[in-house]
């Protein structure tokens, strides 16, 4: 009786799968790094931020208070701004975090907000995960894994 049998290279096959995943993790992250000189149209992401915007006048001071109601309130709020902290900024937009002008993550999400603050993620595919804490009302983005304190300026 004749019988074949195919023999299959597992190691061979999984380098060959986890390349084709880093390829692919890579090439998303590009693409999505790359829209960000388009011209989007800001409108409902201004009319968020005029929303939640409660203002008080305390004397001499004028005070701008921001309360977060959904996901995209907390989006409207980053995007367009920047965060420095010594030589270095953050800025945050729908497409990815950005750090001195370069992406770093692939698109954030917003994963818990209350009042003024609220917490972004973004997975990377060389970095991991990176975890911010958004503080309105003090203008601030701290990093969750370094704890280094961005303000806005």
């Amino acid at each position: 009786m004749n019988s074949s049998y195919i023999e299959i290279d597992y190691k061979g096959l999984m380098v060959k799968m986890k390349n084709f995943v880093i390829a692919t993790l890579a090439f998303i992250m590009i693409i999505s790094c790359g829209n960000s000189n388009s011209s989007k149209d800001s409108t409902e992401e201004d009319t968020y931020a005029e929303m939640n915007e409660d203002e008080a006048y305390d004397d001499e001071t004028y005070i701008i208070s921001y309360e977060f109601h959904t996901a995209q309130d907390v989006m409207a709020y980053l995007i367009g701004k920047r965060f420095y902290s010594g030589d270095y900024y953050i800025e945050v937009n729908t497409d990815g975090i950005y750090m001195n002008g370069q992406c770093m993550s692939l698109a954030p999400m917003v994963t818990d907000f209350y009042e003024s603050t609220a917490f972004i993620m973004a997975n990377t595919p060389t970095n991991g995960r990176f975890r911010f804490s958004v503080d309105a009302n003090n203008g601030t983005v701290t990093d969750e894994n370094s704890g280094d304190v961005y303000y806005l300026k």
